[in-house]
């Protein structure tokens, strides 16, 4: 099989396609249409002059070209142009020049800007000389999934957020965030997109707001955490070291960590340090083997125990949803409240657990009284 590159002009393209010398649906392709987001960004990055992944096209015996790879770039090119879909001009990053055509149709572009979308060129390999077998293949291996995760996505975006992320990943890897210690890995980066959600949430100073990407991804382009957002995130994850002390006692997930990264900052500004045996106390209530422990009484043993299997039910599911983690952050604060604090600031609530009939209305109760007390609404 033999390669051939060239850089064509879009309205070369546009005009081959129109006139039925470009077939954009071939036996291989998909049939499926970008959704609206897509093709206005694809269009926005033409507009700013970037760069536009290559067009294969298949050409056989007789001359005839067929679209291998970049269908949707060329019909989304292709219906642009026929005033189809208006443009975005308000996409991050935004310029002011792109955002007075925000809404605009093609027809509506003033006549430089038609000429440099028109004019702006894409590589084109045409294959030739190819076995019967191959272009399919090769369509195949071009389009093999290798989905990138949110935090990959977010790694793309140069600016302070990032590197400030990316740094403290480096700065709490040597002590806290090794596999063999908290039980996963960076892979696919997700130490950063744990440290990423403590630092935006205690940026905001709060549990209560919803952390989706897409917010995360927004601070990422326009934000820039504080030096003492940085510090704090950085002593909460020494302290979580210090409680591990090398010995891996709790299972984490992304989930999990989190909460107990926000639990220690809470109390390090509360002017307290989480007791030395807090964390293994906490494993054995969650794992229902905390009867040969002294420091906990019969009676608010099985308090603790429901407590425990609410976090650990809220730690598998709905992980990230905004109930989810005001009840984990408030199961660790009243466990250690309940185990440690001589001045028992929960109990009150304790005892109404304790004259619950069912403890599986523990979580329940549990949301109510976060409701009830506001929890989480400040950090």
């Amino acid at each position: 099989m033999r390669l051939r590159r060239s850089d064509l002009e879009i309205e070369v393209l546009y005009n081959r396609i129109a006139r039925g010398e470009l077939d954009l649906q071939p036996d291989y392709q998909r049939g499926e249409v970008w959704d609206s987001s897509r093709r206005q960004r694809l269009v926005d990055t033409i507009l700013r002059d970037w760069y536009v992944p290559a067009i294969h096209v298949v050409q056989d015996a007789l001359g005839s070209e067929s679209v291998l790879d970049g269908q949707q770039r060329l019909r989304t090119i292709q219906a642009f142009i026929d005033n189809e879909f208006k443009l975005n001009g308000t996409i991050d990053p935004t310029r002011e020049d792109l955002v007075e055509f925000d809404g605009k149709l093609f027809k509506d572009l003033p006549e430089n800007w038609k000429k440099l979308f028109l004019r702006f060129q894409i590589t084109v390999v045409t294959l030739t000389d190819y076995d019967p077998a191959e272009p399919a293949e090769l369509f195949f291996r071009l389009n093999q999934q290798y989905a990138l995760t949110p935090p990959e996505k977010r790694n793309a975006l140069f600016g302070d957020a990032r590197d400030q992320i990316k740094k403290l990943v480096s700065d709490l890897t040597p002590n806290l965030l090794k596999k063999e210690l908290i039980g996963f890995s960076n892979g696919r980066l997700a130490y950063d997109d744990v440290l990423a959600r403590v630092c935006i949430a205690l940026q905001e100073g709060t549990l209560r707001r919803q952390l989706s990407n897409s917010h995360i991804e927004e601070f990422y382009r326009n934000g820039k955490f504080a030096d003492d957002v940085i510090s704090r995130a950085f002593a909460a994850g020494n302290a979580l070291a210090r409680l591990l002390d090398g010995e891996k006692v709790l299972r984490f997930n992304k989930a999990t960590l989190f909460t107990w990264l926000v639990f220690l900052d809470s109390l390090h500004r509360a002017g307290m340090q989480a007791s030395p045996s807090f964390v293994k106390d906490f494993e054995t209530l969650r794992a229902g083997t905390a009867q040969s422990n002294p420091r906990i009484s019969t009676p608010l043993r099985s308090v603790l125990a429901a407590i425990a299997k609410a976090y650990s039910d809220r730690a598998s599911y709905r992980v990230l949803d905004v109930s989810s983690v005001l009840l984990r952050d408030f199961a660790l604060h009243i466990t250690h409240s309940a185990l440690y604090d001589a001045s028992d600031k929960h109990r009150e609530f304790l005892e109404t657990l304790t004259r619950l009939q069912d403890p599986n209305e523990t979580e329940s109760e549990m949301l109510a009284e976060i409701e009830r007390r506001d929890w989480g609404s400040e950090l």
